[in-house]
């Protein structure tokens, strides 16, 4: 918002009413960690005998890759 006011000159107002919303905050975090057990589920789910199957596992891979280091076993 801060640059649509330099931007928008009409929407000035508006801008600054939205800017002057607190923002939320939280205690706990919006979206858990996995278990290393949950996360190698969601790797087997795909079958890997389809075409279909190998390309999902993949994608999969890159996506928990992308999120960091997976959790050390108990």
């Amino acid at each position: 918002m801060r640059f649509i006011e330099h931007r928008v000159p009409a929407a000035l107002d508006q801008g600054r009413g939205i800017l002057a919303m607190p923002s939320k905050k939280h205690d706990t975090r919006v979206v858990p960690h996995l278990t290393r057990d949950e996360l190698q589920a969601i790797l087997d789910a795909p079958d890997p005998a389809r075409r279909d199957g190998i390309r999902d596992r993949a994608m999969l891979h890159v996506a928990v890759a992308a999120g960091g280091p997976m959790p050390r076993a108990p």
